[in-house]
């Protein structure tokens, strides 16, 4: 049986977000269904109504960041699994 997951791309630059929606094979890997968000408040909403598997999102992004993101994820989301992107030097 072929495991299908579900993935939400987090970051407050929408080019980031449509790159690496557009820029991976996420059937060949296993990826049911894409969803994207430009900031945690969207992030919030697609979490609380989708079945979402993994998160991948930037840190830095304004008002809350994405370490903040997979906090509040991590006490609402069952099973949850979360990947940090960021091209900060910091």
């Amino acid at each position: 049986m072929e495991v299908q997951m579900n993935v939400l791309l987090v970051d407050d630059l929408p080019a980031i977000v449509e790159s690496l929606k557009n820029g991976v094979n996420w059937q060949k890997i296993g990826v049911k269904k894409v969803y994207c968000a430009n900031s945690v408040k969207e992030a919030k909403l697609l979490l609380m109504n989708f079945s979402i598997d993994v998160l991948l999102c930037d840190i830095e992004m304004p008002e809350e960041n994405g370490l903040e993101l997979a906090g509040w994820a991590k006490e609402h989301v069952e099973n949850l699994e979360c990947i940090f992107l960021t091209s900060h030097a910091e």
